[in-house]
This record gives structure tokens, C-alpha cells and sequence, in this order.
């Protein structure tokens, strides 16, 4: 045990939590609609579709929700989906009309705290189902946007209204995100759960206000709004729009906060005026849908180009800049013109259209699956992570220790690990430039329990620093981890209490929670060295607060907390403890 003799400021930076890998055009998973990869029939059965669309997750119920435009129907299944041909439970819609039970055209699906919305495209309106997860067949809607009541279907251009919506989506805080297709526009229903029938939309992107309706190639203007895909890291939101079959480009918002918001990045085109297309790792041809996860990986649903695009770190991608990997295709020129198999989407010549249907792209942050709507196929696909990261981080910090800084580090899990390098670089620079190696750390090769690192680096800089972890293979090949470590070496204080009085720890410590993976409930360890005003927060993917469990002055000494987790669905969580001179966090998985 060190006893610190300094404070020290430190910051622990989460960023990219998924580290799911792709392989370009690898197989399909599983297939849902259809017995198997080579069949491509409609129907109306418990098992069939007829021109699927958007798919939605509840993490917290086991359900998903997959729109059957055709069949005027969204269809619900337990997920995860685990074999070909599954069978749905139930169905909402299932004619077309315009009543509180009924569907004209769906496009979209969208879920949060079990609450269901569906995009009704024909009807402009978008309804809501209360605890989708316990419907039976055909339920009422018990909420309505676009429409004051549920029996009218009109369009308008209104603050309240909506012009045939296409897809939606809901994000980390509850805010409903429309893409008003016909409105040419995005519309943003702030806690969309609490909003009554009719309710005005809070915010407009592609419009200067709720009551234009106008079209354009301009950094503030859309043409084909299909759909929306929003990521919330803290206090941070990025909107990335598919502005589709004109336009042919993705663009990106950060932190919209106004009406008629300039983009802030465009995919697909080298800038916001020109509007061509192409087969290219960097050009779409009608780009339908846009999903993005956790590590910040953003999934383009390419449409005539037969393909899905996938972009790593795409909110820090330059405008125009290329696609990292491809699905539905061996690489960024080829067109397969094949009916579809196992890793291929449908092919059509159509000299009008030239459409190879690839619809709606859903991804699975919790399980690293993709699911994607092969939609003239009759069937959606779930692809599997090809690769997952070898060496599984679960922690890493930086404290001051007299003239030292240390590096702690966990893992969970090893495969061919060799080695770690450590890398320092000063921190006023954004980005940081400069990186540094100053030393290494040889790996455990090949393990499926937690093991601890340590690396000092000594009489290091007496200035803001920051430290990376650069995980080798024992085949050379390498992986930065997201996860950064910022210290202030130049501050030097004195701890307030005397640690070294019998019994009391000498040193912070955060340890993992056990039991990990927890179902609803865990217990999480902490030690502190002296007497402190501490906070231990649990934090989603997307860096979203979901739990306070400590948040007062303490004594020094080794304390536990349970962290309840009932009301929160399945997945990956961060939790973390801060005090004036203290940041760790470590991650947690809660299995359902």
C-alpha cells in the first residue's frame, strides 16, 4: 500500500464502452421472416412479413419491435432472437385504417421505459402504446402526435402537425426525434412520455421555424428526412440525420439547440451544396437510415448502393470522409447482384429506381448484434460482432504519488495478450498531439479473470498530462483504448487526515463489484485516507447519470454500497468514484 503524500486533480475520460469489430460482407446471424438465407417469400403469418422497416429493442422487457409496412402491422418478439424463423407474440395493427387500433403504412418504431411509439406514416401521426411489453393483439393507442384525435389522417406544416413521418427514434433522455419526411424537416418532442395528444414539437431542424416548408442542399436545409439517430455522451447530443435520395448524405448536428441549427458535418459529400452520388467508401446512392452506438460507430443503411456503411469515430470524421467497413458487399465499388443469401441484400434492376432495398439498420449496443431490414427479401438479418476486442479494459486510472505518477489498470478477460505500452502527452493541446512512449508492461497472454497492472512513471513532467494504454498482440498487432487518464503533476498538498493510525487505508482504492455480471443487485467496495466529501455515480453507455449512491462527507476508512438496479434495463453501466482529489471508475454488466 502507498501512502499518497500529494492531491492530485484526475480525470477519467469513457468513451468508445463497445468494442464490437466487423469484417467486410460477413455472414449473416440469424434470419428473421423467413426459414432460412435462401428463401424469400411474403405472408401475414406469425412468422412472415411483407416489407419490413424499422426495428426498436426494449433491453428491459426482452422484446423487440419490427415495423411490417405491408401487413399494416408492427410485430413483437422476445429477443434476444437466437435461431432462424422465429415467431412473433403479437401484433399492433394489423388493418389499415385510421381508429385508435389501426395503421396506414407504418415506418417507424421507437421504445423507452416500456412505452411503444409507432410512426403511422399514411395517417401522418405518430401513436403510443403503454406497456407494449403485456399488449395482446391489436391494443388501442392511448396517445397520439401529429393529431389531435385518432380518427383523423391529414398532413400539415405545423408546429403540432406532421406530413407523412418516416423513421423515429428516442434518446438517453426521453426526447422523441422525428424525421418529418414531406415537412422536410427533423422534429424533437422533448420527454415525449409525459406529452399529451397533439403536443407541440420543442425544437425543428432543416426549418427556421414550424410553419416552412421548403427543400435544399445548404448546411441548413434537408430534402428526404427518412430518419434520425441521436447519441448522448453527458451533456453532449449529436443528431446524425440520412438526408436520402436527392441529397444523398448524412449529416451531423452537435448539441442542436435552436430552430433551423446549421450542421456541423456531412457524410457522402465533400460539402453542404453538392449532392452527387456514387460507389465509393465516401459516396451513397439514397441513403435510408443512419444508427449509431456506443463506441460512436455510425451505420449508414445505403439503399441502392445494396449495403450497409459503417463509420468508426464518426463524429470526428473530416466532411466527405470514407466508410471503414461495408456489409452487403466485399468492398466499397462492388455491387452483388445476387437475390441475397446469407451476406448479401436483395438485388432489382429498376432503371427508374435502381433499389436494392436495403431499409432500416438497428443496432444492439447491449449484445454488439446488428440488425438490418432486407426489405424486398421479406426478412430482417442479425449480424454478430465478427471480432471482439482480445483484451477486455475494465478500469484505468492515474494518481500522484511524491514525485511520481502511477498507472493502474485492470482487465476481465485476455486472449494473446503480449503487452501493454504506456504513452504520456501534455494535455493542453485538443486534440492531444505528442504521444510518448515511456514504457511498457508485459501481458497474462491468455486469461478469464480480472488481472491488475501497475506502471510508475518517474519524476515526470510537473505540468497537466495525460496518459494512454496501447494493447499489444503477441502477433504485433495493436489497439489504443479509449479510455484516457488526465493528472495535474504540478499540484502538491498535503492528504487532511494522518492515514497511517492503525486500521485506516493509506491509499484511494475502488474495486470491482461483485457479483459482475449482477441481476438486480450488486455490492460495490470503496476505501478512502482520509476525511473526504465523496460522490459514486452510476453512469449508462452514452455517459448519462442513471444512480447516485454516495454523495456526502466521510470519514477515512473501507466502506461498501449496494447498487439496486431493477428499474434499469440490460447492459453495460460505468460506475464511479470522485472525491476533491481522487476520479476511478470501473465498468459493470447487468444480465436480465
Amino acid at each position: 500500500m502507498k501512502k499518497l503524500t500529494t492531491s492530485l486533480l484526475l480525470l477519467i475520460v469513457l468513451q468508445a464502452t463497445i468494442v464490437a469489430q466487423w469484417t467486410d460482407e460477413q455472414n449473416a446471424e440469424y434470419v428473421i421472416g423467413q426459414p432460412n438465407f435462401t428463401t424469400y417469400t411474403s405472408g401475414a403469418t406469425t412468422q412472415k412479413f411483407d416489407g419490413p422497416k424499422q426495428a426498436a429493442i426494449d433491453y428491459t422487457n426482452n422484446k423487440l419491435y419490427i415495423v411490417d409496412v405491408n401487413n399494416y402491422r408492427v410485430l413483437r418478439f422476445t429477443y434476444p432472437i437466437t435461431s432462424n424463423y422465429p415467431t412473433a407474440e403479437m401484433y399492433f395493427g394489423g388493418s389499415y385504417g385510421t381508429t385508435q387500433n389501426t395503421l396506414a403504412y407504418p415506418s417507424g418504431v421507437a421504445v423507452y421505459n416500456g412505452v411503444l411509439w409507432v410512426a403511422d406514416m399514411n395517417n401522418s401521426r405518430i401513436l403510443k402504446f403503454s406497456n407494449a411489453h403485456l399488449a395482446s393483439n391489436s391494443p388501442n393507442a392511448d396517445g397520439v402526435l401529429g393529431q389531435t384525435n385518432y380518427t383523423t389522417g391529414t398532413n400539415a406544416t405545423a408546429q403540432n402537425r406532421l406530413n407523412r413521418p418516416e423513421g423515429i427514434c428516442i434518446d438517453a433522455n426521453g426526447n422523441l426525434w422525428v424525421a418529418d419526411r414531406n415537412n422536410y424537416r427533423v422534429l424533437k418532442f422533448t420527454n415525449v412520455n409525459s406529452k399529451s395528444n397533439g403536443a407541440n414539437a420543442d425544437l425543428v431542424l432543416g426549418a427556421v421555424n414550424f410553419t416552412t416548408r421548403s427543400w435544399g442542399t445548404t448546411q441548413t436545409s434537408l430534402w428526404d428526412a427518412y430518419s434520425v439517430d441521436v447519441s448522448v455522451d453527458g451533456e453532449n447530443t449529436t443528431v446524425w440525420v440520412a438526408d436520402g435520395q436527392t441529397n444523398n448524405r448524412v449529416l451531423r448536428y452537435d448539441n442542436p439547440s435552436t430552430n433551423g441549427a446549421a450542421a456541423n458535418g456531412v457524410l457522402g459529400q465533400v460539402d453542404y451544396t453538392s449532392r452527387t452520388t456514387g460507389t465509393t467508401a465516401s459516396t451513397f446512392k439514397n441513403p435510408l437510415d443512419v444508427s449509431v452506438d456506443a463506441a460512436g460507430r455510425l451505420y449508414v443503411a445505403d439503399d441502392n448502393n445494396g449495403r450497409i456503411m459503417i463509420f468508426n469515430d464518426a463524429a470526428n470524421k473530416l466532411n466527405g470522409a470514407a466508410a471503414d467497413n461495408v456489409l452487403g458487399a466485399p468492398d466499397f465499388t462492388t455491387k452483388v447482384t445476387s437475390n441475397g443469401d446469407q451476406n448479401h441484400f436483395y438485388f432489382r434492376f429498376d432503371p427508374e429506381f435502381s433499389s436494392w432495398h436495403v431499409g432500416f439498420v438497428t443496432v444492439d449496443a447491449v449484445n454488439n448484434k446488428l440488425l438490418v431490414s432486407d426489405r424486398s427479401n421479406q426478412r430482417v438479418m442479425q449480424f454478430a460482432a465478427s471480432s471482439p476486442l482480445p483484451v477486455e479494459l475494465t478500469s484505468f486510472s492515474a494518481s500522484v504519488n511524491g514525485s511520481s505518477v502511477v498507472l493502474n489498470w485492470q482487465t476481465a478477460t485476455e486472449v494473446d495478450n503480449y503487452g501493454f505500452e504506456e504513452e504520456r502527452a501534455s494535455s493542453p493541446t485538443t486534440p492531444v498531439q505528442g504521444w510518448d512512449e515511456i514504457g511498457f508492461v508485459a501481458g497474462h497472454g491468455n486469461s478469464y479473470s480480472p488481472k491488475d497492472y501497475e506502471f510508475v512513471d518517474e519524476n515526470p513532467p510537473s505540468e497537466m498530462l495525460k496518459y494512454r494504454l496501447k494493447q499489444i498482440d503477441f502477433d504485433g498487432k495493436y489497439e489504443y483504448y479509449s479510455l484516457i487518464a488526465e493528472v495535474d503533476a504540478s499540484v502538491l498538498t498535503s492528504v487532511n487526515d494522518d492515514p497511517s493510525i492503525a486500521g485506516l487505508p493509506t491509499e484511494y482504492a475502488l474495486y470491482q463489484n461483485y457479483p459482475n455480471p449482477f441481476n438486480p443487485s450488486t455490492v460495490i467496495k470503496f476505501q478512502v485516507p482520509s476525511s473526504k466529501y465523496v460522490k459514486l455515480q452510476v453512469y449508462d453507455v452514452l455517459g448519462s447519470e442513471v444512480q447516485t449512491l454516495v454523495n456526502e462527507q466521510i470519514k477515512a476508512g473501507n466502506y461498501e454500497v449496494v447498487f439496486n438496479a431493477a428499474g434499469l434495463p440490460s447492459g453495460i453501466y460505468f460506475y464511479r468514484l470522485e472525491t476533491a482529489d481522487f476520479v476511478q471508475a470501473r465498468k459493470l454488466l447487468l444480465v436480465k
